[in-house]
């Protein structure tokens, strides 16, 4: 139970008190007025905080499981090392967020605005970023696996080292962005766009490919052993010492591209076109 009440929050809040080793847990701060706010060790499990106002807060160290903030305002706020688990941030404004080192399993962040936010290193397993914008963020060493990310836009994404497995991207546009070393594998990468993505060394094994757009992304070194497939652009794309045995990718195009040293032993190109292809 919460330490205090709904108003004594508020007006320690307006004056700029920090908040430090408290329990509000389950307190209704829907709609309050909270920019600038800073929590510190707080407990805050099943607080809700629906269309409220925190830009620029700060939280750090806090525990905010269970929690509901539906159409926030968390512009350039902090929450660094919290533990967000189930929560519902679905369509909240999070431009320049920085949550890094934070724990978000089965959060949902649907819908949100997350431009130029960072998840470095952060534990962001079975998420729900379905229809959200995630341009120009940073998600370097963070674990997403088996999440959502179908129609996402997040062009000029920075996600190096970062684990995808067994992800939903259909629909999702991820155009111009630095993945390299990260793994797709089991993901569904159907309708989605890679064009000119960097994804050298990345592993991209049994994972379907209908209709990706992958033309004149870096595919260097790439592991998409046993990838499927119809229709697949990889058109100027650079694939040079990939590893493609037992591919399956029909009716797709391979116009343009380099395939030096490509391992495709048993793999299956049927009705796609190489025209100009270096191999």
């Amino acid at each position: 139970m919460a330490e205090i009440t709904r108003e004594d929050l508020e007006r320690r809040v307006k004056r700029r008190e920090n908040l430090k080793d408290m329990d509000l847990s389950g307190l209704n701060l829907d709609d309050l007025a909270m920019e600038g706010a800073i929590f510190r060790k707080c407990k805050l499990t099943g607080t809700t905080f629906n269309h409220a106002r925190m830009a620029f807060a700060r939280f750090e160290n806090c525990l905010m499981n269970d929690c509901e903030m539906q159409r926030s305002n968390l512009q350039e706020a902090s929450i660094r090392e919290c533990d967000l688990s189930n929560s519902d941030l679905g369509d909240s404004e999070m431009t320049e967020i920085n949550m890094s080192k934070s724990v978000l399993s089965k959060t949902n962040l649907s819908g949100c605005f997350l431009n130029h936010s960072v998840f470095i290193g952060s534990d962001l397993q079975l998420c729900n970023f379905s229809q959200s914008t995630l341009n120009g963020s940073f998600l370097n060493g963070a674990k997403l696996m088996v999440c959502d990310f179908t129609a996402v836009n997040a062009e000029n994404l920075t996600a190096q080292d970062v684990d995808f497995t067994g992800s939903m991207f259909e629909g999702a546009h991820l155009n111009s962005s630095r993945m390299q070393k990260s793994r797709f594998n089991f993901c569904n990468l159907s309708v989605a766009s890679f064009k000119e993505c960097d994804l050298s060394e990345s592993q991209i094994a049994f994972s379907k490919l209908d209709y990706v757009n992958f033309s004149s992304a870096t595919l260097n070194s790439a592991l998409l052993i046993k990838v499927s497939g119809i229709e697949a652009d990889l058109s100027g794309a650079l694939l040079n010492g990939a590893k493609m045995q037992r591919a399956e990718l029909t009716q797709s195009k391979f116009d343009n591209a380099e395939m030096n040293g490509v391992e495709d032993d048993e793999a299956v190109f049927d009705e796609s076109s190489f025209e100009g292809t270096a191999r």
